[in-house]
C-alpha cells in the first residue's frame, strides 16, 4: 500500500516538473524553433540554392515542408499562450521525433551546396552526368522530406566527394 502511495506522489512531482518544464523551456525551443525556419526560408531564396533544383531538387516541396514547420511552430506557440504547457510541449516532442525538423533541412541544403558549388568549374557533361548521379539518392531523400536520411548520406559520402573533386580540378588543370 506504501509503495502504491509512493508511486503516486512520484507520479505527481513528475507531472509538476514536466508541467514546469514546459513553461520553462518550451519557449527557448520555439523561439530557436523559429529562427532556424527564418534561416532556412533565406537559404531557400539565394541564388546558389536555386542552383539546386537543375540536379532535381524540388524546392516547392522544401517549402511546403518549412510552411508546414511554421504551422506548427504557431499551433505551439498558441497552446503555450493558453496556458496548456503540457500540451505544447507534446505537440513540439511531435516535430523532433518526426525526424525532419528546420535543423535537419538546413544541414541537408547546407552540405549540398557546398558539396556542388565545385560543379559549376566542371564542364566536360559527361563527368556533370556522373557527379549528378552520386547526389541522386541524396536528392531523391530531401524531395521525399527525410532530412535526417539525407544528412547521413551526405556526411558519409562527403570526404570521397572531396577528393573526387580535387582530383577533377587537377585533372582540368
Amino acid at each position: 500500500m506504501q509503495e502504491a502511495i509512493d508511486d503516486f506522489h512520484n507520479e505527481q512531482i513528475w507531472d509538476t516538473l514536466n508541467g514546469l518544464r514546459a513553461v520553462v523551456e518550451l519557449p527557448k525551443q520555439l523561439k530557436d524553433f523559429t529562427k532556424s525556419l527564418t534561416r532556412v526560408e533565406r537559404l531557400l531564396k539565394q541564388k546558389s540554392f536555386k542552383k539546386l533544383s537543375e540536379f532535381g531538387l524540388d524546392l516547392t516541396k522544401v517549402s511546403a515542408d518549412i510552411a508546414a514547420f511554421r504551422e506548427k511552430a504557431t499551433s505551439v506557440q498558441s497552446l503555450l499562450s493558453a496556458g496548456n504547457g503540457e500540451e505544447a510541449q507534446e505537440a513540439m516532442q511531435e516535430v523532433w521525433e518526426e525526424g525532419s525538423h528546420p535543423g535537419e533541412i538546413e544541414g541537408a541544403l547546407q552540405q549540398m551546396r557546398g558539396m556542388t558549388n565545385g560543379l559549376r568549374r566542371i564542364k566536360n557533361k559527361e563527368i556533370l552526368s556522373y557527379v549528378k548521379e552520386i547526389f541522386e539518392p541524396v536528392i531523391s531523400a530531401i524531395n521525399e522530406g527525410e532530412y535526417r536520411e539525407a544528412n547521413e548520406l551526405l556526411n558519409e559520402m562527403r570526404f570521397e566527394m572531396q577528393r573526387i573533386f580535387a582530383q577533377l580540378y587537377r585533372f582540368m588543370k
